[in-house]
């Protein structure tokens, strides 16, 4: 459902959505509930599909604000160490390609402030050069 939310850019409720299922695997395990000799790889897979689909809300989803991307970027690598602890190689796959489009994002936006500061830093020289023309 949460992932649904999120391709619907319903972030908020994506949000609350992942909340409420990290809150539920959480006590599932304190329960010993995966502990079961059928079900010893269930927690570390749900969890890594949970922190996956966060870091995409964070990353893809939530403003543009570096701070989520960081976050998300985070979550990544939460969600990566539960997938080797599942050896769950589709899963850390399908993380890696969110963490790279994540990075893509922060990329492009820091070329933007390069590009900015580049500028920035011609045309004070051009006016130093002016000032010491004259």
């Amino acid at each position: 459902m949460a992932n649904t939310y999120r391709g619907n850019r319903e972030f908020a409720t994506a949000l609350e959505i992942l909340d409420q299922v990290e809150e539920d695997i959480k006590k599932y395990n304190d329960k010993g509930i995966f502990e079961d000799a059928d079900s010893p790889y269930e927690y570390p897979i749900l969890m890594s599909h949970m922190l996956t689909i966060r870091a995409l809300v964070y990353g893809m989803g939530l403003t543009g604000d570096i701070n989520y991307k960081i976050k998300a970027l985070e979550y990544c690598d939460e969600a990566f160490d539960f997938a080797v602890q599942a050896g769950d190689i589709t899963r850390k796959a399908s993380i890696l390609n969110s963490k790279g489009l994540i990075i893509c994002q922060l990329v492009e936006r820091n070329l933007s402030l390069l590009q900015e500061a580049s500028n920035i830093l011609n045309d004070s020289l051009l006016l130093s050069s002016q000032i010491q023309d004259t």
